[in-house]
């Protein structure tokens, strides 16, 4: 997970340069949604022999899970450029809420089984994909 935070982290501040917000935060959420729905039918199966596949989804989660915020920071700027110092505040601390709020399903869900708890961060990383999708803004 570490590393591929670092590894989507640093890609996404330069895809983000060269692309456009927009395109880095579906192809983190799509990422995040195949992390999850993989590890969730892996989750299914019983057997220790796919550790390997299970540790690179992770790394993929790692990966889009902080791959999200050069981008998303750079929309908050484009969209109230004189109040940058604010809604980038007001952005951390959305992430802090969300790690609190993350932490705290995690917590609900992992007493049924870790399909639980994957059913819970797909459907979030679900929900995020669909958010992204309806807020884009026009060019």
């Amino acid at each position: 997970y570490g590393f591929g935070a670092i590894a989507g982290n640093y890609a996404s501040g330069m895809l983000t340069d060269r692309t456009s917000p927009f395109v880095v935060l579906i192809g983190a959420y799509l990422l995040l949604t195949v992390s999850f729905t993989a590890l969730w039918c892996l989750s299914l199966v019983e057997t220790a022999s796919h550790v390997v596949l299970a540790g690179l989804l992770i790394a993929g989660w790692g990966a889009a899970s902080w791959s999200q915020t050069p981008p998303q920071q750079l929309r908050l700027i484009a969209a109230a450029p004189n109040q940058a110092p604010v809604v980038i505040a007001l952005n951390s601390s959305a992430i802090y809420a969300g790690v609190g709020l993350g932490s705290a399903v995690g917590g609900a869900t992992i007493g049924h089984g870790a399909q639980a708890t994957l059913a819970a961060g797909l459907s979030v990383a679900i929900l995020a994909l669909a958010y992204a999708i309806i807020t884009r803004r026009s060019a």
